[in-house]
């Protein structure tokens, strides 16, 4: 550029380089051919399909890891509760029945009471008894109906008893189809049947003589008569405890 008379003039060919044409009033403006436009249009102007693709192009999962976690889905899926095959091994080692030094805390207490609050269950049953639970809660309400465990007692012992012993149980737990079966309740209801289908054989026997844990029991549940004078107890937990 050259200054002259006052005046700044261009150097002649640059006005036309320098000179751009406006754009009038609602006319786009002319883009410039020799720039290229950016992929997916403007990028002030958001798309939902392009950031989708950034993202699954940036954060992709490595294969293996994906088929990994389809597998677990699919057999979580298919096999939601595994249906224990064979009969179940019968053992009385596996959950205890224990009463309190003062009687006279079971005055006022049911049957379901007791069962509640002085049945142990050893965890690995508790595990195998909550399988068949839920098994049988289909509304996941975490209760069962009379009906329903009954269903469970029949399917967790199979072949083992019979829907009259059920009845029979349930009877003596004063259940009617009113009742509703807890968790907290089903599992020492399972841990009961299971004491009482149980049958020990002649080699068992001489084992079960030398199992501490057997003897604690054994000496909580003698002399029941006698331990029962003056005590409040209501005739059908007295009937549960001597069953045991």
């Amino acid at each position: 550029m050259r200054k002259g008379a006052g005046v700044w003039r261009l150097p002649s060919g640059a006005g036309a380089a320098a000179r751009k044409p406006r754009a009038g009033k609602g006319q786009k403006p002319r883009r410039d051919p020799d720039v290229p436009e950016p992929p997916g249009g403007s990028p002030l102007i958001y798309d939902p399909r392009a950031a989708l693709q950034e993202l699954m192009r940036r954060h992709r999962p490595p294969p293996e890891l994906g088929a990994a976690v389809e597998i677990a889905r699919y057999e979580a899926s298919v096999r939601r509760y595994p249906r224990v095959e064979g009969r179940l091994a019968l053992s009385q080692r596996l959950c205890r029945f224990s009463l309190p030094s003062d009687l006279r805390q079971l005055e006022g207490l049911s049957p379901r009471g007791y069962l509640m609050n002085y049945c142990h269950v050893c965890p690995r049953r508790q595990a195998h008894y909550k399988r068949y639970f839920d098994k049988f809660d289909k509304d996941r309400d975490g209760l069962l109906s009379f009906q329903e465990a009954a269903r469970a007692l029949l399917d967790l012992y199979k072949d083992l008893v019979t829907p009259l012993q059920v009845r029979q149980l349930l009877g003596v737990l004063q259940a009617d189809h009113a009742t509703s079966f807890s968790q907290r309740l089903f599992l020492p209801l399972s841990a009961l049947t299971e004491r009482l289908l149980y049958r020990p054989s002649e080699n068992e026997n001489k084992v079960i003589e030398d199992r501490e844990k057997d003897k604690v029991e054994e000496a909580d549940f003698s002399g029941l008569m006698w331990k029962f004078q003056g005590c409040q107890i209501s005739d059908e937990l007295k009937k549960l405890i001597y069953l045991l």
